[in-house]
């Protein structure tokens, strides 16, 4: 399983056991990554990789498959391409004033954080060993 990210969606295959969640926080405990969750009902919890790939899928069979996409742009930052899902939760985690989106008609969203934003927004999601 490839590493989340802040805001992810998570499918639940079973609802009677998990609801639908997104990723909050990425932790390391040791050997393992944990990923705190939060559920669409408001509940929060710690999983590891292992149960999060036995309880939830990472995307809908129904929708465009867009994996996270992290690039820097010349001269002023970064730019994170998601999913309109993914984008969805990251505008709940990241205040506004840290970055612009931008959307295309494929339900692509590419957030813009200018270079002296970065180390918080990356924070905020995670994202500190992704670039």
């Amino acid at each position: 399983m490839k590493r989340l990210i802040g805001g992810q969606p998570l499918y639940s295959k079973d609802a009677l056991v998990f609801s639908n969640a997104s990723v909050i926080c990425v932790g390391n405990r040791g050997k393992s990554i944990t990923y705190q969750i939060k559920s669409e009902h408001g509940n929060v919890g710690v999983l590891n990789e292992n149960e999060i790939e036995e309880w939830f899928d990472l995307h809908r069979t129904d929708e465009n498959e867009v994996e996270p996409r992290l690039s820097a742009t010349p001269g002023s930052g970064f730019s994170l391409m998601v999913n309109e899902a993914h984008a969805a939760n990251i505008k709940t985690i990241v205040p506004v004033e840290l970055y612009s989106i931008e959307s295309n008609e494929n339900d692509v969203c590419s957030f813009n954080v200018h270079s002296k934003n970065w180390t918080r927004f990356s924070e905020l999601l995670c994202l500190r060993d992704r670039i």
